[in-house]
């Protein structure tokens, strides 16, 4: 027989499209116990059957689930491969590529290829397509503005070639956020 927790994992995926085999079940019910709780539910079959029916309660769900780390430049030496090697080879090939940044949360890794093709490539005109589950993280990837701290990692005089000051916070620059 099918555990409450499996049927729940097989309705989301049918659901949504988005599959939680990947995620381990103890982290998965801490994440969701306090969601489940307000609501009055004890079990993932009941927490389902109000996912299916309030969008609301869906959208807390993927907030709940996904974890938006981000940060520009984040896992230097992976970006260093990238702009290095991966990126010049697929130029060589097609010199205005269109990548996706699938999973790309707040924004960061996305406007990071964006600043490296820039790089690159000064007048790169591909495009960047930026897609997430969770739209409060795209609404501020939209909105490209970021506190200090996001761009600890940026290159020496990134920062000032490819942001803008907003109060306390940086902006990203039109020509960046175009792609």
């Amino acid at each position: 027989m099918i555990s409450d927790y499996d049927y729940f994992k097989a309705k989301i995926l049918k659901l949504t499209g988005f599959d939680l085999n990947s995620y381990k079940e103890q982290q998965i019910r801490r994440r969701l116990g306090s969601l489940m709780q307000s609501l009055g539910v004890d079990s993932f079959s009941q927490y389902y059957q109000i996912l299916e029916k309030n969008p609301q309660h869906l959208d807390a769900f993927f907030r709940r689930v996904t974890i938006n780390v981000s940060e520009f430049f984040r896992n230097p030496e992976r970006f260093q491969e990238l702009s290095q090697v991966h990126l010049p080879a697929l130029l060589a090939k097609n010199p205005f590529p269109r990548i996706w940044s699938a999973g790309t949360s707040t924004g960061e890794e996305a406007y990071t290829l964006a600043i490296i093709l820039l790089e690159l490539v000064p007048r790169y005109r591909g495009t960047i397509l930026a897609t997430d589950i969770d739209q409060e993280a795209l609404d501020f990837a939209a909105a490209g503005v970021y506190p200090p701290g996001r761009l600890r990692c940026l290159p020496p005089g990134y920062r000032e070639k490819y942001f803008l000051p907003a109060g306390d916070n940086y902006r990203v620059k039109d020509r960046v956020k175009s792609l």
